[in-house]
């Protein structure tokens, strides 16, 4: 059915609260996490349903959320 699709995020201010987490999050998930030049984190998913959609999308946004709660512990 053509070309993966999945999500295009921005952040507030071109900023995330747990910047060594995101990268993490990205380098975990090299074929179809990247973060754009423009700052725009791009998420390739086959989501095929509107329900599908919706339900990956949800995915995204609480593991991005539980990545930007954690801090790092100083040494």
């Amino acid at each position: 059915t053509g070309r993966p699709k999945g999500a295009i995020l921005t952040f507030r201010n071109d900023q995330f609260a747990n910047p060594a987490g995101l990268v993490d999050f990205i380098a975990s998930q090299p074929r179809t996490t990247k973060l754009r030049p423009d700052h725009k984190l791009v998420f390739q998913r086959k989501w095929e349903t509107a329900d599908a959609r919706l339900s990956g999308a949800r995915q995204l946004v609480r593991a991005l959320a539980k990545i930007a709660r954690k801090t790092k512990v100083a040494a």
